[in-house]
């Protein structure tokens, strides 16, 4: 997902995120932070 992030492709991101969620698989800390840093990026603050 980091690389996803970086390269402003946030919403597959998004997708890959949702999916570890509705798999059972708990995001740790840096899960979350990359994908904060995303939303950053794209200006998604909401």
């Amino acid at each position: 997902m980091c690389s996803l992030c970086k390269n402003g492709k946030v919403d597959v991101a998004r997708i890959l995120f949702r999916g570890l969620i509705d798999k059972g698989l708990q995001p740790d800390v840096r899960t979350y932070n990359v994908m904060i840093s995303g939303f950053c990026q794209e200006g998604q603050l909401g």
